[in-house]
């Protein structure tokens, strides 16, 4: 189960692993982005226009110790 918060609203919900199969993709785009100065910069630029956007640069942290591997149309942990 995971807690969120949506327009002042907090609620929880199940953790499926196709959805954090998706999010360690776009952690892994996002620390490819990040590599240089100048990707850093516009990864940056593009996040802070988003409430919270920033936080997605720390997904892999968010998903340390579940990360899930994609094998043909199945997942695994």
């Amino acid at each position: 189960m995971h807690e969120f918060e949506i327009g002042g609203l907090r609620a929880r919900r199940m953790v499926v692993p196709y959805h954090v199969w998706m999010l360690q993709r776009l952690a892994d785009v996002l620390r490819d982005c990040v590599r240089s100065e100048v990707g850093r910069g516009r990864i940056d630029a593009v996040l802070s226009q988003l409430p919270n956007g920033l936080k997605l640069l720390r997904l892999d942290d968010e998903l340390l110790g579940c990360r899930v591997r994609k094998v043909g149309g199945r997942i695994f942990a």
